[in-house]
């Protein structure tokens, strides 16, 4: 578990900071794509279902930062299909924030609003106060960009 977790943590970590770092971009994706293979590798193998969804969104954000869209929309739909039939709430959340980020790049306001919406209605877990903050941040950021984009 913790092997799943560490390498799924440093591929996603590193696949944020190539976005921040034009001039090692290609060097840190690569070095990303080691650890999220690994992750998905060593969770698959031992059949570990509560964290392949975590490992999957880590992929789809990849996928993203490689400009590949539509393997990125695969992964996070396969992420979500675990998240709804296990009911992992925070996936969930994560996963619609990142279709609305897909749909936003295709140039989908409706579709974005529709992903945003959703995640912000997940994440707020059992109701006010209880919410996961940085996923309703994040689904709240991105209603308000679509609406300024929309105008």
């Amino acid at each position: 578990m913790d092997f799943v977790d560490a390498h799924r943590l440093v591929g996603w970590g590193l696949t944020e900071v190539a976005g921040h770092e034009p001039e090692r971009r290609g060097e840190l994706l690569t070095e990303a794509e080691l650890h999220l293979t690994e992750a998905l590798t060593r969770c698959r193998r031992i059949n570990m279902v509560d964290r392949e969804p975590d490992v999957l969104l880590a992929w789809a954000r990849w996928q993203r930062a490689m400009g590949d869209s539509e393997q990125a929309r695969k992964d996070v739909e396969e992420a979500l299909a675990i998240a709804d039939r296990c009911e992992y709430r925070l996936v969930q959340t994560g996963a619609h924030n990142l279709l609305a980020d897909l749909a936003l790049d295709a140039g989908d306001f409706d579709e974005a609003r529709q992903h945003a919406e959703i995640a912000k209605e997940r994440a707020w877990c059992d109701g006010p106060p209880h919410c996961y903050k940085p996923a309703l941040d994040r689904a709240e950021e991105l209603l308000a960009r679509i609406e300024a984009e929309a105008e």
